[in-house]
This record gives C-alpha cells, sequence and structure tokens, in this order.
C-alpha cells in the first residue's frame, strides 16, 4: 500500500549543484560536480539548446554544454560537426584551430587518428562540396542525430528543484500543526519561533455538516494531512468532506453520485501515513480498503471478526491492518493476501482498540473487561496484562498514544477521569473532572 520512498545521495547533490548554478556560484559548482562525480547534466530551458544545435548556433551551444558532464564520443560528434560547418562556410581558419587547439579534437587524434586525419583533409581541400564534407547523411540530419544523442545525456529540470521541495515541505508542516500560524521559521535549525498563544475552548460554531433524518455520523477523523475530513455513518457510507467550506469534497466519484459504503454501520476508520488509502471496518464484522483519490475498493475482508470491529489502523508500511472487534480478539490480516494473518486471544471482553507499537513489533490493546494487555506481533504471545490502579474491573473504552513519548498511552475507562501510564502499567499522570 504505502509507498517507501528512498532519496539517492545523488540526487541532493544534483538538487545543490543546480542551485549553486543557478545563483552563478561556478567555481563552486564546478568543485561539487569533481569531488562528488556527480554530473547535474541539465539545462534550464533544453528547447533552446536544441533550436540552438539545429540552426547551427554552435557559440551557444558551447556555451551551454560547458558545464555538463558528456561523453567524449558525444563531444567528438559535436566539434566533428562543427569544423564541417566552419569548411563549409569558408571559415578554415576557424576550423583548423578548432581542430588543433580544442581538448575535444586533440582526445580524437589520439583516440581515433583516421577520423581526425579525414577532418584535416577537408581543411584543406578547396572547392570541396557538402557532400564531400557531410557525405551520406547531409547537414539537418546530422544536427538532427547530434539532438537525439544529446537527449539522452542531459535532462531538462524545473527551475529551482531545491527550493520548492524546501517550500512543499514547509506547507506540509504547516498543514501539519507544527508550524505555528503568523509563525517564522528557522529553515538551518529545523524549528519555529514560538508563538505564544493562550489555549481556550472554542466558543464559536465554524461549519456545521447537515445529514439526511434517517442517519447520523458514527466516525469521524481527519486524514493524517489534515487535508480531509472524513465521516462514517450508521447507513453505511463513507464520505470526504473539505472542512474548510463543509461540503463534500469536489471528488469525481462524489460528485457523480456514488460512495464508499457498507451494508452495515460504520463502526472505525483508519489511514495510511501519507493519506492516499483509509481502512474502514464495519458493525457486521467486515474490513474494506479503499483509495481515497478515487473510491476504488482495494480489498474486502468479508469476515475480518465474528461480530463488529472496533478499531482498524494500518502498519508502517501499509501493508498489513490491525483490528479489534466485539469478538474479543485482536487480528492482523494481510492486505495483498486478503487473509488473516495473526489472531490474538486473551481478553475476556470485547477489545475497545488495538494500535502498533515499538515500530509494529508489538501491539497494546485495551478491553472493556478492564485490562489492558501488550502482544508480541510475531509470537501473538501476550507478554504483559495490566489494570488502571483502583479500576480492576472498569471498562476502558479507548486508548491513545502519545506522539511525544514512546512509552506512554492515553486511557479513558468509564471513571471521571483520564489516565496516562506507560506500557508497565505505571501511571505517569490523570485528568480528572470534578
Amino acid at each position: 500500500m504505502a509507498t517507501v520512498l528512498e532519496i539517492e545521495s545523488a540526487d541532493v547533490i544534483r538538487l545543490i549543484g543546480q542551485f549553486l548554478q543557478e545563483n552563478k556560484l561556478e567555481n563552486t559548482f564546478i568543485a561539487l560536480q569533481n569531488e562528488s562525480q556527480v554530473s547535474l547534466n541539465t539545462v534550464e530551458n533544453l528547447d533552446i539548446l536544441i533550436e540552438n544545435i539545429k540552426s547551427g548556433r554552435w557559440q551557444q551551444v558551447l556555451q551551454t554544454i560547458s558545464t555538463l558532464k558528456l561523453p567524449v564520443t558525444f563531444l567528438f560528434d559535436i566539434y566533428e560537426q562543427i569544423v564541417m560547418e566552419m569548411v563549409e562556410l569558408d571559415e578554415r581558419d576557424v576550423a583548423q584551430n578548432i581542430l588543433k587547439k580544442t581538448g575535444a579534437m586533440m582526445r580524437l587524434k589520439s583516440d581515433e587518428p583516421a577520423r581526425w586525419i579525414k577532418l584535416d583533409s577537408i581543411c584543406g581541400k578547396q572547392n570541396i562540396s557538402s557532400r564531400d564534407i557531410y557525405g551520406k547523411k547531409n547537414r539537418e540530419k546530422r544536427r538532427d542525430a547530434l539532438v537525439d544523442g544529446l537527449l539522452s545525456h542531459v535532462n531538462d529540470a524545473p527551475h529551482s528543484r531545491l527550493l520548492n521541495l524546501l517550500g512543499d515541505a514547509l506547507k506540509y508542516q504547516q498543514l501539519q500543526g507544527r508550524i505555528p500560524p503568523g509563525s517564522s521559521y528557522d529553515l538551518f535549525r529545523g524549528c519555529a519561533n514560538a508563538v505564544v498563544e493562550v489555549e481556550m475552548a472554542p466558543t464559536m460554531l465554524d461549519k456545521t455538516l447537515k445529514f439526511p433524518t434517517d442517519s447520523y455520523p458514527e466516525v469521524v477523523k481527519f486524514s493524517p494531512d489534515g487535508l480531509s475530513l472524513v465521516v462514517g455513518s450508521m447507513d453505511g457510507y463513507i464520505e470526504i468532506y473539505d472542512y474548510i467550506t463543509g461540503k463534500l469534497k469536489p471528488l469525481q466519484y462524489q460528485d457523480k453520485g456514488m460512495f464508499m459504503n457498507h451494508k452495515t454501520k460504520i463502526t472505525c476508520m483508519g489511514f495510511t501515513r501519507e493519506s492516499e488509502c483509509l481502512v474502514t471496518g464495519a458493525n457486521d464484522g467486515e474490513i474494506n480498503v479503499w483509495r481515497i483519490s478515487n473510491g476504488h475498493l482495494l480489498r474486502k475482508f468479508t469476515r475480518a471478526h465474528n461480530s463488529g470491529v472496533t478499531s482498524v489502523s494500518f502498519s508502517r508500511d501499509g501493508f498489513k491492518i490491525l483490528s479489534s472487534g466485539f469478538d474479543m480478539s485482536v487480528r492482523i490480516h494481510g492486505l495483498k493476501s486478503g487473509k488473516t494473518l495473526k489472531i490474538f486471544t486473551g481478553h475476556t471482553s470485547y477489545v475497545s482498540t488495538a494500535q502498533w507499537i515499538k515500530r509494529g513489533s508489538q501491539i497494546v490493546s485495551c478491553s472493556s473487561d478492564g485490562t489492558v494487555k501488550i502482544w508480541d506481533t510475531k509470537t501473538t504471545t501476550c507478554l504483559r496484562t495490566f489494570n488502571i490502579e483502583n479500576h480492576v474491573n472498569t471498562a476502558i473504552h479507548s486508548l491513545s498514544l502519545i506522539p511525544e513519548t514512546r512509552d506512554q498511552i492515553l486511557l479513558c475507562n468509564r471513571s471521571n477521569t483520564l489516565y496516562i501510564t506507560n506500557l508497565n502499567g505505571e501511571v505517569c499522570a490523570l485528568i480528572a473532572w470534578i
């Protein structure tokens, strides 16, 4: 499901190289290429370079390719063409200078002496025809061949790629709420200058989503990228809203009146880390996986649980789904195989929530039997069980991971107190309502 993006170090060097070149730091750019042995081989406008070759504007061509790392054989072809065209224009002195004083032609004399001698002979002949100069291919066909050769070695990269990527990253950070609105950002240190905000409870209604009289939302979640509000209803329908406008997002399938849906009410949902896909659980034990952009059903687990599903979440790589249910079990399902891979049993009442922890090597679950259990993902063994202090038999309704910590969870049970505990069951903090 989730695609792991690997960034090549050579691509990073090319981004830096483009930045140096665009800001006229030529010496630094050349030093970077020589030391890293990574060639940028991009031009600001490939179409102009191609047009210059086809029009025989060789001074501009040589100036453009001077910073590129091109195969020596291609340089032989370029300089050979220039020599031939100078002879055709009767600029023999220029042709001789290029033939005998440029590095590419001196290398040609060493590597392919017969070819160099032929060019030298052409330079010395008077009243020579174009056919004798170019041979079977005329000047235009040879120029076209040079263009074809160039395209296999040179890239046409968009302008300011490094700055654009950094800008996109900052926009994503803002959408995720990691950069407070109105704050400045220190790009080098990677932190925003703090804006002191007074935390207050909401006092104004922003938007209202209206539903048919015979339906109501069961589950509402923001996507991880913060761009969509997803609603699962009691009638089984899943709808994607733009939270800014309070209206359905302009997705083509929603505009056509087509929706993602189950046969029974939606009870839970989860997202891939990139917000590309959605997993939903229903009251009949069914789990479905959807692609949000087009509404396609990617995988259906008809009997994922023997009764209603209470929680669902993707693994970090997006290839497995963790679920819990009213059948008192926690399960792992394979997205590729479409099968249940692991079943964890031990709770004596329905499981309210299950979450991946320890980068997927363990699972933590809570239940209405009042217990929290830590499981080994590979062996399905229960590693430990604990209760909230003074609440041995009190049902636990939900469990949330605390992002800023590695081993603390927030537990909500049937009492007037929220508990923050570590994975050994020790209470770290609590929030009580009087």
